[in-house]
C-alpha cells in the first residue's frame, strides 16, 4: 500500500498539471475570441459607413448627370428652335 499512494500522488499531481495546461490554452483561445470578435464588429462597422458612404455618392453623381443631362435637353431645344428660326430668316 505505502508504494501505491506516491504513484497516485504522481498521477494526481500529472493530471493537476495537465489541467492547469488546459486551462491556460482555454483563457488563451478565450482572449483570442474577444479580440477577433472586436477586430470583426470593427471592420463591420467600417464596412457599413463606407457603404453609406458610396451610396451616398452614387446618389450624389446620378442627381448630379440627371441635373447635366436635363440641362443639355434644354440646350438641345433651344439650339433646335435657334436653327429653325435661322433657316426662317435666311430663307426670307
Amino acid at each position: 500500500m505505502e508504494v501505491e499512494a506516491p504513484k497516485q500522488d504522481e498521477e494526481v499531481q500529472a493530471l493537476k498539471t495537465e489541467l492547469e495546461k488546459a486551462q491556460t490554452v482555454k483563457e488563451k483561445f478565450k482572449s483570442a475570441t474577444i479580440r477577433i470578435r472586436k477586430e470583426n464588429a470593427e471592420l463591420r462597422d467600417i464596412n457599413i459607413a463606407t457603404t453609406k458612404a458610396l451610396e451616398q455618392e452614387t446618389k450624389r453623381a446620378r442627381r448630379e448627370e440627371h441635373g447635366r443631362n436635363k440641362f443639355r435637353g434644354a440646350l438641345w431645344g433651344s439650339n433646335s428652335e435657334l436653327k429653325l428660326r435661322r433657316e426662317e430668316r435666311d430663307q426670307s
